[in-house]
Parts: structure tokens; sequence; C-alpha cells
């Protein structure tokens, strides 16, 4: 029996072995669960080259918005787990079952995760040519405007839009969000002022911040941001202080055998160290995070514990 036993897990060493060295015959596809153009998006395209080289295969990218991600990241929870169809998603899906009871897959028990890519602070921004300069400005200006503010973000229940609704809990101003299919048709709006704010993402921002044609009011982060020094935090505006930064992650359907994610994790680890993308990852907005499978998939739960006292308090749900 202890023979057999030792000759079993040989065997099956072998054949996670032999797994690995085949993988991967052919494309792998990206799923990017939000609109073309935005901060998923571009931030896996950055990467996207660079790990179709070290795989040996192109690395493709699909775009599926819809349901705050939830269609995207649906369609490849029920996906062949082959390693060839692949989640670009934020850990902050760790808090949807507070707000979408009735999700048609388990946003924590449903991924095998590759790993951690970058994360972005979100950010509340405003038109440039808005007299709104600061948080006192939009607290001001929330509690004079029946409805209060005109809040757009990238989806229900994503990490901004409750950012946002509890930056005005918080602080007593009220707030009526306006959700879009991802954040650049948000930012679209609040170009041609039709939004008295955005929160979201740096990275889904920066172009605009940068070219000057929107302006950073408040970074919903303990510290500054390096990506942004000039934007003040919620404290340091004198209001609660608050920690909405937006990670992402690469994640697997559930049952993706696990020397396919240990290759696609030492792929992806070894291409985040390179000084370009670090690089160019900055430029749009993003701060590198590393991580092993395992600690990804602690980042979800840490999400879904952090935000299911947060989500009861403020009374949201979409079902």
């Amino acid at each position: 029996m202890k023979r057999f036993a030792i000759f079993t897990a040989l065997a099956l060493a072998a054949a996670g072995y032999a797994v690995a060295q085949v993988y991967p015959q052919r494309p792998i596809m990206f799923i990017v669960p939000y609109t073309a153009g935005g901060s998923a998006d571009v931030m896996t395209r950055i990467v996207q080259e660079r790990l179709s080289v070290r795989l040996g295969q192109p690395v493709m990218v699909d775009n599926r918005p819809g349901a705050t991600g939830n269609v995207g990241g649906a369609f490849v929870a029920n996906a062949k787990p082959d390693g060839y169809t692949l989640l670009v998603q934020i850990t902050g899906i760790g808090m949807f079952p507070h707000v979408l009871p009735s999700m048609p897959y388990d946003p924590i028990k449903g991924f095998a995760m590759v790993g951690t890519i970058a994360e972005s602070p979100t950010i509340i921004a405003v038109n440039a040519a808005s007299k709104l300069r600061s948080m006192a400005d939009m607290v001001m200006a929330a509690k004079q405007k029946p409805g209060g503010l005109n809040i757009g973000t990238g989806g229900a229940g994503s990490p901004p839009h409750l950012v946002a609704e509890q930056m005005a809990k918080l602080n007593g101003f009220k707030v009526t969000h306006i959700a879009y299919r991802g954040a650049v048709p948000a930012v679209v709006d609040l170009l041609a002022g039709t939004l008295d704010a955005v929160s979201v993402s740096i990275g889904a921002i920066q172009p605009q911040l940068m070219s000057g044609h929107a302006r950073a009011i408040v970074i919903a982060s303990p510290n500054r941001s390096a990506l942004r020094p000039d934007v003040q935090t919620t404290k340091e505006g004198g209001f609660a202080s608050m920690n909405g930064g937006v990670r992402y992650f690469l994640g697997a359907p559930a049952a993706t055998p696990r020397p396919i994610i240990d290759r696609l994790s030492r792929e992806l680890d070894l291409v985040l160290q390179e000084p370009a993308i670090a690089a160019a990852l900055a430029k749009a907005g993003f701060d590198i995070v590393r991580s092993t499978p395992e600690q990804a998939q602690a980042m979800i739960q840490e999400q879904f514990d952090m935000w299911g006292p947060i989500v009861k308090e403020l009374k949201i749900s979409f079902e």
C-alpha cells in the first residue's frame, strides 16, 4: 500500500510536469470584463505583449463589459479549465456577494488565482471647468443641490462606487450615483459636463488629468499616491480617511491544473519585474503589485471581510 501511494504521487508529479512542459500550445485569451480603453484594458495591454513572448503563444484580449464586470467573470468561471481562457479582474469582486446575492458564479471560489498585477487608487475628479476645487467645495455644493452631486462610476457595486457612497455617508452629504458600463463612458460624460464628478481609479482618468481636461479633487487612500503626489487624501482635507484602491489580478477557472497556474504565475511575475513594464504602468496610473496565487486569493477574501459591514451600513443592494 505504501509503495502504491508513493508510485501514485510520483505519477501525479510527472503528469503535472508534463502539463507544464507542453502548455501553452495555442493562443491564450484574456477576458477583460470592462470597456475597451478603460483602466483594466490599458493595464492588460501593457503586459500582454511581453507575456506573449515569454509564453511563446499569442495572448489576446477580449473585452466583455457588463454588470460591473460580472458578464466576463461568469464567462471565465464557466470556461474550460485548461489555461486558455483567463480573467483580468479586480480583487474587489470579493465584496460582490454582499451587493449581488444571486450571482451566477462564486467570485471567491470560482477562480484559481494566478497572481496580482497592479493597483490604482480611487480618485474623485471633476471637469477642469468645474468650480469644485476641494473636498470642502464638494460637501458644500452637495448640500445645496437637491439629490446631491451626480457622481459617475464604472459600475454599480464597484469599489469606486462604494467609495463615493461611503465618502458621502461619513462626511454628511448626498450623492446621486450614475452607473456606467465601465469608467470610460463615465469620464466622457464628465468632460461633456453632464456629471458633477466621477469616482474612478487613477488609471481610468490619468490621460485627462495629465492633459488638463480634468482635475483631481481628492484621493481615497490613507496616504498620497506616488502616481499623483499633488492630490490630497480625504484625511488631509479634514474629512474621514478612506482606502479605496482598485487592485487587479489574473485568474483562471477554479479547476485549472496547478502546473498551469504555476507556469502563468512565474511568467507574470517575471514580466512585472521588467523596468520597461513598470515605467509603462506608472505612466498609465498604476503601481505594480506582485503576489503568489495564495496571496491573491487572500486579497479577495479580505475584500469580502472589509466591505461586508460597510455595504450593510449603507444598505446597498442591487437585487
